[in-house]
């Protein structure tokens, strides 16, 4: 059980707060210059920061739930008062998120959807209200909906691909039979040649138990081979 309190909220991910662990020797961290504070951040090891997802974060809970017991040494008066004395020293929260800000992974622009999940930032309240008129709405008047937002990402082939316009269509269909396909060089997907390797591999080396699903997933990869894509 560890005690954390709130500094502040990663640019690149709103999904990501940080906190500053109370553990920690909060008086020899205000005394760090900006370089020593953001390589103390940085640590891999001990790092004074906690990086939290706020859909994806471990058990957290208000302080005053937590029994006195797994608060020792400690005690929840004197967790407050600290977690109050670092909340309003504004100058050392702003170091620290600063710092903390620098381990931010950075995603490079990408042409593909499943790649500007984070800095492109979330969609406006305009393409909100947008998406919500969206779903109330009957499919037949979806796509005009759909090409009113701002925000390109959001699609509707996978489900009324029917809907789109021809030459829309007949593009979006030619990008999946080439992800699907592959090709020469890396590709950061998975394709279904290289499933096909992979698969081979685990064949081989599968137990006897597990033989009788891989070899029948084999069979069903194989009516996908990249020969019997469209277009």
């Amino acid at each position: 059980m560890r005690p954390f309190t709130f500094i502040g909220i990663s640019l690149s991910d709103q999904n990501v707060h940080y906190c500053l662990d109370l553990t920690h020797d909060v008086e020899a961290l205000q005394k760090l210059t900006d370089e020593e504070l953001g390589e103390a951040v940085r640590s891999k090891t001990g790092s004074p920061v906690r990086r939290l997802k706020v859909n994806g974060s471990p058990f957290v809970c208000q302080i005053w739930d937590i029994a006195s017991a797994d608060l020792e040494p400690a005690d929840e008066d004197e967790l407050t008062r600290q977690a109050q004395r670092i909340q309003s020293d504004e100058e050392f929260v702003g170091r620290l998120t600063a710092a903390a800000r620098t381990t931010d992974r950075t995603y490079p622009e990408s042409e593909h959807v499943e790649l500007q999940i984070y800095g492109t930032g979330w969609p406006s309240d305009g393409d909100l209200a947008g998406c919500r008129n969206f779903h109330e709405a009957p499919w037949e008047k979806r796509l005009d909906i759909a090409l009113g937002l701002m925000d390109g990402r959001f699609l509707i082939y996978v489900e009324r691909p029917d809907l789109l316009r021809a030459a829309d269509r007949a593009a979006l269909d030619v990008e999946v039979a080439r992800r699907l396909r592959g090709g020469e060089g890396d590709f950061p997907w998975m394709t279904l040649p290289r499933a096909a390797a992979e698969l081979e591999e685990l064949i081989a080396g599968a137990p006897q138990m597990e033989q009788e699903g891989l070899l029948r997933l084999r069979e069903e990869m194989r009516n996908l081979s990249p020969s019997s894509i469209d277009p």
